[in-house]
């Protein structure tokens, strides 16, 4: 295993004992913590080249990157492309005792149970159902404002008029070379990302149109893959700007409809790769309080799909208008940590959900109805957004939020009171 992904095993205040006493406080030690390491200099020794991002134009192949590592040190991880097992197990050796190794996994998009385009006839502000609360919200001036949510998806057509309004900052993760954080205008060939962000910040259709929407495309439109290294980079990049001084004190929340299937793992031992994945959500909610929201999966009852399973999420599961469950819902009940887990905990608006979907060549904005976990979770993240904007709540305290204004069938909506 000479490429593999080494991924922090725990917070850094856990790490160190540190407490801080604000959000602004933990976030600002992140931030100069980010800039250290010690282990990059060992790694150096034993002949590993720590790589900065290529510039415009570099052309290089994966070949070219043996005998480098790269650090990313917001999410804390490191990825390493050892030139022979001997370098791999040095570096190995310097990691292994605080980070988690694991190969370098295939990870996908849970696929949407249906999609019906309906053309380029959007409907009014008025489409989700009163008893959401949204267009109360709304009609009160809760959009979401100050709030900002990073969704990991197949990008975002910024062009489409639902977003025409909004300023996305967009980064495209390359499969071939993920260093490449494209800062490019968001392009969405698939479709599914645009959808989702319809969902969270349309300015007609969408559930929180005043939010700071992010948007880092990790997932390939055809096959709808991507891997555990891409999305260690675009949570690397989201971490980033959640410390950024533009937004240190900004309620924050990941929204993510992507993740693995334990039946399907080719190459990661199925504790480890479970272990590092749960280790960087943790990581996010600790050292960032920042709220993950994760589609629970179209696998049906007693089918589990991580992250969206794992404690650290909130998970999603979907219904229709009339709150009836989708079948296709991954749900039911699973050992983690020796303790009986309930997935979902919580459930949204998942069925024939309406939202932008692409443009045509004739630049005319499309839209569909599209119903799955991944529809459902943009509706919750969007909801979140709304009690972050009227509360101030962050991280674990807003997930509490959610659950408590949530009905007695742990249907996600939108109470001021």
């Amino acid at each position: 295993m000479n490429e593999f992904v080494a991924v922090r095993k725990r917070s850094r205040f856990e790490s160190v004992g540190l407490e801080a006493s604000s959000v602004q406080q933990k976030r600002e030690f992140v931030r100069d913590d980010a800039q250290r390491s010690q282990r990059s200099q060992i790694l150096e020794k034993v002949g590993l080249n720590q790589l900065i991002s290529p510039g415009r134009g570099d052309l290089i192949k994966r070949s070219d990157l043996e005998g480098s590592f790269l650090r990313l040190g917001y999410i804390g991880a490191y990825i390493i492309n050892a030139k022979d097992e001997s370098q791999a197990s040095n570096a190995q050796e310097i990691l292994a005792d605080n980070y988690y190794i694991v190969p370098n996994t295939l990870l996908d998009l849970p696929s949407s149970e249906k999609t019906q385009i309906r053309g380029s006839k959007k409907k009014g502000s008025n489409y989700w159902p009163e008893m959401t609360g949204i267009s109360n919200a709304h009609g009160n001036g809760i959009q979401g404002n100050d709030v900002q949510i990073f969704v990991l998806d197949t990008g975002c057509d910024a062009d489409h008029i639902q977003f025409s309004d909004t300023d996305i900052q967009f980064r495209y993760i390359d499969p071939r070379d993920p260093r490449r954080r494209r800062n490019v205008r968001g392009f969405d060939p698939h479709g599914h990302g645009t959808h989702v962000c319809g969902i969270l910040a349309g300015k007609d259709v969408g559930v929180a149109p005043g939010v700071d929407l992010y948007v880092a495309s990790v997932i390939e439109s055809e096959s709808v893959h991507t891997s555990l290294e891409r999305v260690l980079y675009g949570l690397d990049w989201a971490m980033f700007e959640v410390v950024s001084s533009h937004s240190i004190d900004k309620t924050s929340i990941l929204n993510m409809s992507l993740g693995f299937r334990v039946k399907d793992l080719s190459k990661a031992p199925e504790k480890v790769l479970i272990e590092s994945v749960r280790s960087a959500l943790q990581i996010i909610v600790d050292d960032f309080d920042v709220l993950p929201v994760v589609a629970s999966g179209n696998d049906r009852k007693g089918n589990f799909r991580a992250p969206g399973y794992f404690p650290e999420v909130l998970s999603v599961g979907a219904v229709d208008k009339d709150l009836n469950l989708a079948d296709f819902t991954s749900r039911g009940e699973i050992t983690v940590d020796a303790q009986l887990r309930k997935v979902p905990d919580v459930w949204g608006l998942g069925v024939d959900v309406y939202s932008a979907l692409e443009r045509n060549n004739k630049n005319c904005s499309m839209y569909a109805l599209k119903s799955g976990t991944s529809m459902a979770t943009p509706y919750v993240s969007g909801i979140a957004a709304l009690h972050a904007q009227l509360t101030g709540l962050q991280g674990a305290a807003l997930r509490e939020r959610i659950i408590e204004t949530a009905d007695d069938g742990n249907f996600v909506r939108f109470l001021e009171d």
